[in-house]
């Protein structure tokens, strides 16, 4: 019966792929080049939005393409009107591109924009909680994927698969410069540019953009801008009721999870990607990457560093400036460089909040309510 139930869930996944691929198509050819943000002159103009003045070379590494290629690109731009380009004012070696009134007035239609009316039956917490399964079938058929395939067969449905994930997630080697890879990446991080260029009084859009660019995120969960990520988030895993300070970085080449409740400090980085110690295949851009993963409740100070492939047991603190380079248990307090345990978290926790200043014990109660005090 399980096998039978398989099959016939398997086919309905395949006709929802079919019929969005098809959508996509038939709205492809509907459109000029210049809408169709995911491709070709159409990627440029959506990141000009967002930031209407660039360096020339910092739009090369958004898009991931060479710098030859995109002039190229650039140049029918300007000749059409839709951009300008100049030397910059303090070194006339760079070069800016500039977004005109007529290249704002270009409507972007995005990859996606075919299926808006089809999610538009459905409210925000359906959608989510469909992403959610969606996101555990896929981590179920990549795991299943990884444990059925030889190196070569791996190599070879990375290959077919374009956006090339399971070379994201499965720790082996990869070349993080293949194209389909950086398309993927560019795509990603649009939103948290978009994030980054909110308002303290922007609230609700924050909330908004945050479900949009982090890969799963609960209810209570804030960051302050900015944020830097190298797939927008799209890997970060959260739980609820986390607060995130300034410039938290994470380096989200494979996924980072964070428990609920869990703290963390201005300049704080999550770095899941790592280099060979080779230098012949360093030489070649390789990396690999490892998950990290950080418990409920933890409390990460200023300026931590959590390394590759690291676990942070629950309830567990951090000390301000700590190199976490090796897994800390739960219940512990730990700091330095590398980070170790200077004790658990004891009874004279329970007491004391710091020094000799005593806890409230009615902050303890199950019946005190913070937003009286």
């Amino acid at each position: 019966m399980a096998e039978e139930q398989q099959a016939i869930f398997n086919e309905k996944l395949i006709n929802l792929v079919r019929a969005i691929h098809q959508t996509k198509m038939l709205s492809r050819r509907r459109v000029s080049p210049l809408q169709d943000s995911s491709h070709g002159q159409g990627r440029i103009l959506p990141i000009l939005k967002l930031q209407p003045e660039m360096i020339s070379k910092d739009l090369s590494y958004l898009l991931g393409i060479r710098p030859q290629s995109l002039n190229q690109s650039l140049k029918r731009l300007e000749e059409e009107g839709y951009i300008t380009r100049h030397p910059a004012e303090n070194d006339r070696r760079v070069t800016m591109v500039t977004l005109t009134d007529k290249g704002k007035a270009v409507k972007s239609t995005g990859a996606a924009t075919s299926n808006n009316n089809v999610l538009a039956g459905f409210n925000d917490d359906e959608l989510q909680q469909f992403g959610d399964y969606v996101d555990r079938l896929s981590a179920a058929y990549e795991q299943q994927i990884s444990s059925l395939a030889t190196p070569a067969e791996k190599e070879r449905l990375a290959k077919m698969k374009g956006v090339l994930s399971m070379a994201l997630h499965d720790q082996q080697i990869y070349n993080p410069d293949d194209p389909t890879i950086l398309e993927k990446q560019t795509a990603a991080q649009l939103p948290m540019y978009e994030y980054n260029r909110t308002l303290p009084t922007e609230g609700e859009k924050r909330q908004k953009i945050l479900k949009r660019m982090l890969g799963k995120v609960e209810t209570g969960c804030y960051i302050e801008p900015p944020f830097h990520a190298n797939f927008g988030g799209q890997h970060v895993m959260f739980g609820d009721h986390i607060y995130a300070n300034f410039n938290l970085t994470v380096v989200d080449d494979t996924y980072i999870y964070i428990g609920s409740h869990t703290m963390i400090g201005p300049n704080v980085t999550l770095a899941s990607a790592n280099h060979p110690i080779l230098p012949e295949l360093r030489e070649k851009g390789y990396q690999y990457n490892l998950p990290i993963h950080i418990g409920k409740n933890c409390w990460l100070g200023a300026g931590v560093i959590v390394v590759p492939g690291v676990t942070i047991g629950d309830n567990t603190v951090v000390g301000a400036g700590a190199v976490v380079t090796k897994d800390l248990p739960a219940n512990v307090i730990a700091a330095g460089v590398p980070a170790k345990v200077l004790r658990p978290i004891s009874d004279h926790d329970r007491k004391y909040y710091h020094g000799q200043m005593r806890i409230d014990p009615q902050l303890l109660s199950s019946k005190h309510n913070p937003s009286l005090i």
